[in-house]
């Protein structure tokens, strides 16, 4: 089970891990830059990964799943 905020490229499409040396870092960044296609690629991702985790109906959702869960009698 991964810890929320530990993505890796493959679970996110982000073509660097985010722990790597800056020397790594700065060449990816520069990946980057050059192709539209990869920064298109992580937008669409990130955007479909705030709207599952972040808008409102998700949110009120997962509240009401949580509230169901401790008023259960056990």
């Amino acid at each position: 089970m991964q810890r929320e905020g530990s993505e890796t490229p493959e679970d996110f499409f982000i073509p660097w891990d985010v722990q790597d040396r800056s020397r790594v870092l700065a060449q990816n960044i520069e990946l980057v830059l050059k192709n539209p296609s990869v920064r298109e690629q992580m937008g669409i991702k990130g955007s479909k990964k705030v709207e599952k985790m972040y808008l409102k109906r998700h949110m009120y959702k997962k509240f009401g799943e949580v509230l169901y869960k401790c008023m259960r009698v056990k």
